[in-house]
């Protein structure tokens, strides 16, 4: 078929293929550039909004903790109670209480343990934390 177009429409044809493949190029080029730029500019976003979040919780750990830490070793023990409830308050918590070597324990809101679940040296988590 092209054997039968004269020189004037081959040159046109060939310009015209050139034009079409130079603009998928240039299109393909401009989307992979685009497509970069975009995982880029995600991978920046996410990256400072978990360093936003760690520092929140890294604050909000050191927060609880010198409420926890508040409660000195002077602390009166006839009165441990209403210690304990300054550190339930002044930290946000919902209860505070303070296991004694023996398995009893004081809390914050006076909440009495049934029998059997009554010792935290049993508790799940206690048990666990001291394998470590």
């Amino acid at each position: 078929m092209l054997k039968k177009l004269s020189l004037k429409h081959k040159l046109a044809v060939s310009a015209g293929l050139a034009i079409i493949i130079g603009g998928f190029l240039v299109e393909a080029l401009s989307f992979r550039a685009s497509l970069s730029r975009l995982d880029t500019e995600v991978a920046q976003r996410l990256e400072s909004t978990t360093a936003s979040y760690n520092q929140y919780v890294s604050d909000w750990v050191a927060s609880k903790e010198r409420a926890m830490t508040s409660l000195t070793r002077e602390a009166d023990p006839d009165n441990m109670v209403t210690h304990l409830k300054q550190v339930r308050d002044s930290g946000g918590f919902d209860n505070v209480f303070l296991a004694y070597p023996d398995g009893s324990q004081d809390n914050a809101n006076g909440v009495v343990l049934p029998p059997g679940n009554d010792d935290p040296r049993k508790w799940g988590w206690y048990t666990n934390a001291n394998c470590v």
